[in-house]
């Protein structure tokens, strides 16, 4: 069970700087949880009680350079909280076959685990023009701490005090065991860039001024330690898990009277899915880089009836999962193309 109380005051106001009026937003929130969890630890029935609170700022400040250009300026200290299933003493052992030789494995809940927290700084230009479109260039910052990540071990089942049943006929309690636990990784530092551009076409000739376009591209970089690496007893720095490079969207429409049209890019470049420390198979697995194409057009029947068409995955993109830094072809998804027919109606 998990039990939070907060509260928090706001200000906003206005200011003068350079002459300019800047709106500001600032304050701050303060919060205390209390976590209780009860359960079978090392054969024993266990239940422990423990809180925590902390104070998390932010500011927002908004300054008008001119009419049409403006600055943004923001910093905040966040917080995520482990999920309910990593804080609990729990145990799911897999009920795989170890006709092939496989090792079986355990996922083990902590209720130790502390939220991870993160202080973000971001700052951005923004340019609108014409009333028609806009440009802006944005820089951002985190500091994570705290980031949870899974510890791999390789385990005799009766070490960990587990009851028999849970256990497969033909297995024993001096069985070994991948042993898997959640558990708080060190700081880690993302940073990067992002451009976004948006315009409608109205300066073209007939019917052309009716196309516009919207893009948004998006450079990070962070690393961080993982530990254990390959069961080698070595901590290496890697990327950070879930994070890419390099990202991208670009779409294209138009917009006439009774329908519209458009189409549209999205892609990301390739990224590490987990380290899991102490696994002797792979020191890494992830995700080859992936674009996708989608399209979607719609017509108007009527005053009260409009038909839709969309279609999801044109290009017929695969997933591709490898293993290990060496690029090992591990799993691929195909999930096909996707179209959809549908008619809205307004009453």
């Amino acid at each position: 069970e998990e039990e939070t109380d907060s509260a928090y005051f706001l200000f906003d106001f206005d200011t003068q700087m350079f002459g300019k009026t800047v709106l500001l937003s600032t304050g701050a929130r303060f919060f205390e949880t209390t976590l209780s969890s009860a359960g079978i630890s090392k054969g024993i029935y266990t239940e422990i009680e423990r809180d925590y609170s902390d104070w998390l700022p932010s500011l927002n400040m908004l300054l008008d350079i001119t009419d049409n250009v403006l600055w943004r300026f923001g910093a905040s200290k966040n917080i995520t909280r482990p999920s309910i299933d990593k804080l609990s003493f729990s145990a799911n052992v897999s009920q795989a076959s170890r006709d092939d030789g496989d090792i079986g494995s355990i996922g083990l809940g902590t209720p130790f685990l502390q939220p991870f927290e993160s202080i973000n700084i971001d700052t951005a230009i923004e340019w609108y023009f014409n009333k028609q479109g806009f440009i802006s260039l944005a820089l951002f910052h985190k500091n994570i701490d705290n980031f949870i990540v899974e510890k791999t071990e390789l385990l005799r089942y009766g070490s960990l005090g587990l009851p028999e049943a849970l256990l497969q006929e033909g297995e024993s309690v001096d069985d070994l065991f991948i042993v898997t636990t959640p558990e708080n990784s060190d700081s880690s530092v993302i940073q990067g860039a992002e451009f976004a551009f948006s315009r409608d076409f109205d300066f073209l000739p007939e019917p052309f001024n009716r196309l516009g376009m919207i893009t948004n591209y998006t450079w990070a970089d962070g690393d961080t330690l993982y530990r254990d690496v390959q069961g080698t007893g070595e901590n290496q720095v890697k990327t950070f898990a879930g994070l890419s490079n390099q990202s991208y969207n670009l779409t294209f429409y138009y917009e006439a009277e009774d329908w519209s049209a458009r189409i549209s890019s999205a892609y990301r470049s390739d990224y590490i899915l987990s380290v899991q420390a102490g696994n002797t198979d792979q020191d890494e697995s992830g995700y080859h880089d992936t674009t996708y194409v989608d399209a979607a057009a719609h017509y108007q029947l009527s005053d009260n009836f409009k038909l839709t068409l969309e279609a999801l995955n044109l290009t017929n993109v695969r997933e591709e999962l490898y293993s290990d830094s060496s690029d090992r072809a591990y799993n691929t998804t195909s999930n096909g193309r996707t179209f959809l027919l549908g008619v809205s109606g307004q009453f």
